[in-house]
């Protein structure tokens, strides 16, 4: 079955908007929906949009809608935190006609428990398989990997996805990452479920009044303009 893109909801962008986006990351229009593509779109918005939570430390207005992070990081040439950077990559996912799932998430849930949920917004690709797509931690993948249990491997360091006790998945970033891990469940889609999302929307209250995102502490901001094991060889 074909998915058809709908912007009803507001999860997509438009077909100008679309373009404009291609456009930003330095990407022609896609002819097929395959892996590859995936790959260089996921590579591209990361090499393009720098990880930041400026808003949240300022107090100023913020929203989790894709449509104000087109306003905030194409127009207006910023960069964004996990809602903005992975809800604009999933908008332009969902435009460009790719089957994607937004999955309800916790940054440190390990640490934190269970009022991490809802901190964190990932994506779920369907492709020959399940694919996590995951551009709002930084420094963390750089492509998109399979929706699976096991290692991970990119560029020389270590990733992985592993089961928790009480039946989350687990992505344990590489060992120099600030965002150490986030739960999620490859079926707890954000917006299919309404105590996930209000979750969410108290969590960004929360952050806008004490800046208290597990990712934020000690950064305002992350470039993504040189590879991780450059960035790592630098710290050495």
């Amino acid at each position: 079955m074909t998915h058809v893109p709908s912007n009803e909801n507001g999860m997509s962008l438009t077909t100008s908007q679309l373009d404009t986006y291609l456009a930003r990351i330095g990407v022609d229009r896609p002819v097929s929906l395959d892996l590859n593509t995936l790959s260089r779109l996921h590579r591209a918005h990361l090499m393009t949009f720098t990880w930041e939570a400026l808003d949240a430390f300022m107090g100023w207005p913020s929203s989790m809608t894709p449509a104000s992070a087109f306003a905030k990081m194409v127009e207006g040439r910023r960069g964004g935190w996990c809602y903005e950077m992975n809800g604009l990559f999933g908008a332009a996912l969902d435009a460009l006609g790719f089957r994607v799932t937004r999955l309800c998430g916790g940054v440190d849930r390990e640490k934190l428990g269970d009022i991490a949920i809802g901190n964190h917004l990932t994506l779920r690709v369907d492709l020959d398989r399940p694919y996590l797509a995951e551009v709002g931690v930084a420094d963390a993948i750089i492509e998109p990997v399979p929706l699976a249990v096991g290692p991970i491997s990119q560029r020389g360091f270590d990733f992985s996805i592993m089961p928790t006790e009480d039946g989350w998945l687990r992505f344990n970033n590489h060992v120099h990452g600030i965002a150490h891990s986030f739960d999620f469940r490859a079926d707890h889609s954000l917006h299919g479920r309404d105590a996930c999302l209000v979750d969410a929307r108290s969590r960004i209250a929360l952050h806008k009044r004490a800046g208290s995102h597990a990712s934020y502490r000690g950064r305002l901001c992350r470039p993504a303009e040189r590879p991780l094991a450059h960035r790592h060889a630098q710290q050495r």
